[in-house]
């Protein structure tokens, strides 16, 4: 019985296209679409500047040699351009030879750009400069008090490597990059249309519904023994086909899914049972012949589906400051939601009770389908 549900479940063309084939189409798409926008959207060009000492002060010197030290870093973000003096640096501004210019005085430094100057420019140039003049302050401060553990503290932040660039990402664990939402909604798309095998395992149950079930019924063997192999066969395939997934979107798209494979295969066994389970749920309790009750459930993932940002990133985090309650009700939103958050994030608290949620809801809908199937029974057999 186990091999016959298998072998149908493996035939069942419109199954393995929705929740394999289809998706694997979309992510090649993305790959196409998105491929190199996020390194240009967040590539930093070498900024040239030059610097001008307008005073003898140790706070302009001293300027100076930071920028050098700067630009000495690998990948550093500023290239100096020596200048004589303060005149040279204005006509090379004009000319556009240098992208800005830092004017060191006594106490402050001043910062002149380009008139074509983008707003990534300035900040570049306005971070390094803030960062000078808190450090040095921070100094100042530590050396008029005399307290030389001040002093030691003060230190090792100057020595600590300048970034004036790269994000902070002290919650993350990888590099996030919001186009990568597309690709994980896509996946979780592919396992909710799985929940196409928990109708068909209704279908083949219901005798009402389907010719094959009326065999079934009159069968001797145990309807719960019945219920359960059909589950298990079903079950085996959507995670082969998840797993398929999840491995095409790694080594052929390029995809992270992270340094944590214990969760990783707690979830793809649990989303995977959750969908089967709802699909039983559309099975049990919606109305008309098979193929209209897979409609339903098709329109219901769908729409799901578009409300966790498969179609627009964004749309999540419109809800969440709106109306939260979408997403918090929301299958693929929360599916989402545990992928993205077990990839990037390094806090896996928010992980684990979004799987508390699907695993509450798997074991309800599981007890309740195993319940009115098993005691299903048709007056006219």
């Amino acid at each position: 019985m186990f091999k016959y549900y298998l072998k149908k479940t493996l035939r069942n063309k419109m199954f393995i296209f929705w929740s394999l084939c289809f998706p694997l189409a979309l992510m090649t798409l993305f790959t196409v679409a998105f491929s190199g926008i996020y390194d240009a959207e967040n590539s930093v060009d070498t900024r040239k500047v030059s610097v001008v000492i307008e005073s003898d002060s140790d706070f302009a010197s001293n300027f100076s040699k930071v920028i050098d030290s700067i630009e000495d870093e690998e990948d550093s973000v500023l290239e100096v351009v020596e200048v004589k003096d303060r005149k040279e640096a204005d006509k090379l501004l004009e000319s556009g030879e240098i992208d800005g210019l830092f004017v060191a005085g006594k106490s402050e430094i001043d910062i002149v750009m380009t008139p074509d100057y983008t707003d990534t420019d300035c900040m570049i140039l306005k971070a390094v400069a803030n960062f000078y003049m808190r450090q040095y302050k921070m100094v100042e401060d530590a050396v008029s008090t005399g307290d030389l553990s001040k002093m030691s503290a003060v230190m090792e932040s100057l020595d600590k490597e300048l970034d004036v660039v790269s994000p902070e990402r002290s919650a993350y664990i990888e590099t996030t990059n919001p186009y990568l939402w597309y690709y994980f909604s896509t996946v979780v798309m592919g396992i909710l249309f799985q929940a196409m095998a928990g109708i068909n395992l209704v279908s083949d149950l219901q005798a009402d519904i389907s010719a094959a079930a009326m065999r079934v019924s009159v069968s001797p063997t145990k309807k719960l023994k019945i219920v359960l192999t059909g589950l298990a066969a079903r079950y085996i395939v959507s995670l082969s086909v998840s797993v398929a997934a999840l491995l095409a979107m790694k080594f052929l798209f390029k995809v992270p899914l992270g340094t944590r494979p214990v969760q990783l295969i707690a979830f793809v066994l649990l989303s995977n049972l959750f969908s089967l389970s709802l699909g039983q749920m559309f099975g049990l309790f919606f109305r008309g012949n098979m193929t209209t009750r897979g409609n339903k459930g098709t329109a219901i993932i769908m729409v799901s589906v578009f409300l966790s940002g498969e179609m627009i990133a964004s749309l999540p985090g419109v809800f969440e400051r709106y109306c939260p309650l979408i997403n918090d009700i929301n299958p693929a939103t929360i599916l989402n939601l545990c992928i993205y958050r077990l990839v990037f994030y390094d806090n896996l608290s928010t992980f684990y009770i979004e799987m508390a949620k699907i695993l509450v809801l798997t074991v309800l809908f599981l007890a309740i389908a195993t319940l009115r199937l098993r005691r299903q029974k048709y007056a006219s057999l």
